[in-house]
């Protein structure tokens, strides 16, 4: 609990006290972001009947509540008032891939827009779409480290999303045969919780202390504590 609280604390402290430099990028990212969900992605994402179905289902359950809603009887309490919240906009699948085209763009930047331009709910959208984007895991794993690198120069984001991205930076990279970067995948060796390889322990400490994460030793022993490789282990 000492160490959520610090957490939080050093969460504020990086936040840029003025606003974000440029609001209206900062929107376009959130827009674009929240339009690729819709089956904008790829592999990942429904076909475009199964995402019709879905948008006609829930259009249909909302028709419905408001159905039911006009026929309350006077003096009573319906179950879904028709005010109470407007149906999402409908999304097709064309706009939702024309949304994640848009979005990869943005991520091409360099650098990529970091906090001080499009502040945190900004970069918490670009995280989410590039952890949404797995068409292709070379290009996923270069925005992954290039918004890591975003943030060593521009502080701020979240933690969690910070420690997201050195996950999946090196779960992609150990996919690909190579060695992990920040020792954030473990394994049993022998009986025993092990990180797997690294590719420099000392740079993987170096990077660690960076992003306000516990040293690998540490994080071994607690995990070993455990006996578990993939135990969510948090932060001091």
């Amino acid at each position: 609990m000492d160490g959520a609280r610090a957490r939080m604390q050093r969460a504020r402290l990086r936040q840029p006290a003025s606003p974000p430099r440029d609001p209206a990028l900062r929107e376009t990212v959130r827009r674009l972001s929240a339009l690729a969900l819709h089956g904008g992605y790829g592999s990942q994402s429904a076909s475009h009947d199964a995402v019709s179905a879905a948008l006609a289902a829930a259009a249909a359950a909302a028709d419905a509540a408001a159905a039911a809603a006009a026929a309350t009887p006077p003096g009573a309490t319906p179950a879904h008032r028709k005010e109470s919240r407007a149906p999402e906009p409908r999304v097709s699948v064309a706009q939702a891939r024309t949304a994640a085209q848009q979005l990869r763009e943005i991520l091409q930047r360099r650098p990529m827009p970091g906090v001080d331009e499009i502040g945190a709910d900004g970069v918490e959208a670009l995280w989410s779409g590039i952890y949404r984007d797995r068409d292709d895991s070379g290009r996923q794993l270069r925005l992954a480290e290039a918004f890591l690198e975003t943030q060593r120069r521009m502080p701020g984001a979240g933690g969690y999303l910070i420690r997201e991205a050195m996950e999946r930076v090196d779960q992609l990279r150990l996919a690909e045969g190579r060695l992990q970067r920040y020792g954030t995948q473990f394994d049993i060796v022998d009986g025993k919780v092990a990180p797997r390889p690294v590719e420099s322990a000392q740079a993987a400490e170096a990077y660690r202390s960076e992003f306000e994460r516990m040293p690998l030793a540490l994080e071994a022993c607690l995990r070993g504590r455990l006996n578990s490789p993939r135990a969510f282990v948090p932060e001091l």
